[in-house]
């Protein structure tokens, strides 16, 4: 019995298709439980097949559950072609942002007299709200990540570089039962810290450096995400002390009013407006937060011109930052847990501000 197949039955009359096909490895991972990476899959009312190649088809045969298994003997496409043709399927839904245009020329070409019909989000609103196995595997995530992130202060050392710290952070997290890095980890120093995506560079820590260090553990596939700055052995300037107060009291704010229902404009707005007052509007160039899951940034999306709302057993990210070119930057973030009430946070790492 796979559960989720009944979701998506249920999805595919509302959005008036009589089935789905999907060639993107993390909604066939969501729908099948598959973790490799090459897959289709169609779906219709009464039947569900999953096709993969010969490298990964005894690998299907122990993680796959609820569909029909076949072995790809040509292209993906073509063979999910003649298995939707073979369904009797006249309208087929798609998720038209994890489709290549190539793959989709191919299909309309293949389908014949089948229609394809975009369905945006079809999948990826399924999996914004997490099931009792997701939480668990995002909990043992970002638990994790917070003791992970909880051990920088006693890495560093003058002159050790953002590229060693970044490579050290990312084997503890490994050596902490994590299946890997969520994305690349973030380490960032001084005036380079007011780079909200960073990479990591030669560059060496010194006295009185702002530090950013955004990190996450994969877990089961989930992901985690979570973001800690300090202020390395000596305040150099004011602003550091000022913009950290301002950052963690709008994410407090945010933290706050977080509640299943909310829109999540209503949501970036409780922590911006606190920015804005402060006179650092424009120092606050993206979104408050976003979904996290299989992937590390999915549904919802939090920022000004969202129209997402927040349901009861989304997990999301809660990270206001200042970014001051030149200077430095100071972003605070957290995972949580949204309920019907407010909220869980998940990564319980130490966010004080701290002159490490």
């Amino acid at each position: 019995m796979n559960p989720r197949l009944a979701q998506l039955r249920d999805k595919l009359v509302a959005y008036g298709v009589d089935g789905f096909l999907s060639l993107d490895a993390v909604t066939n991972s969501y729908l099948s439980g598959f973790s490799g990476s090459t897959s289709a899959i169609a779906v219709t009312l009464d039947r569900a097949i999953f096709i993969t190649d010969f490298r990964y088809t005894e690998q299907a045969r122990m993680e796959v559950t609820g569909f029909k298994l076949r072995e790809a003997t040509n292209s993906l496409t073509e063979e999910i072609s003649t298995t939707v043709r073979h369904t009797g399927a006249r309208k087929v839904g798609f998720e038209p942002d994890r489709l290549s245009f190539k793959s989709y020329q191919e299909l309309r070409e293949k389908l014949g007299s089948i229609e394809l019909e975009p369905t945006p989000a079809l999948v990826s609103n399924l999996r914004a709200v997490k099931d009792r196995a997701e939480l668990d595997a995002i909990r043992r995530a970002a638990e994790i990540a917070s003791r992970v992130i909880g051990e920088v202060p006693s890495m560093l050392r003058e002159g050790i570089s953002e590229t060693d710290l970044a490579a050290e952070l990312e084997y503890r997290i490994r050596k902490s039962g994590a299946a890997d890095s969520s994305f690349d980890t973030i380490a960032l120093f001084g005036e380079r810290s007011c780079l909200p995506h960073g990479k990591p560079s030669t560059k060496r820590l010194k006295s009185g450096d702002l530090m950013m260090v955004d990190l996450g553990a994969r877990v089961d596939g989930y992901n985690s995400d979570l973001t800690r700055t300090w202020v390395y052995r000596r305040i150099q300037t004011a602003r550091a002390e000022e913009i950290y107060a301002i950052v963690q009291t709008a994410q407090q704010a945010a933290l706050r009013a977080v509640r299943a229902g909310m829109s999540c404009a209503e949501l970036d707005a409780a922590a911006r407006s606190i920015i804005e007052k402060s006179g650092y509007g424009t120092n606050f160039g993206h979104g408050l937060g976003h979904g996290v899951g299989l992937e590390i940034h999915e549904s919802p999306r939090i920022s000004a011109k969202s129209t997402d709302r927040l349901e009861d057993g989304m997990v999301i990210t809660i990270e206001p930052a200042i970014y001051i070119p030149g200077e430095g930057g100071v972003r605070i973030e957290d995972l949580v847990l949204v309920t019907r009430t407010g909220c869980q946070i998940l990564t319980d790492a130490d966010k004080s501000f701290a002159v490490v």
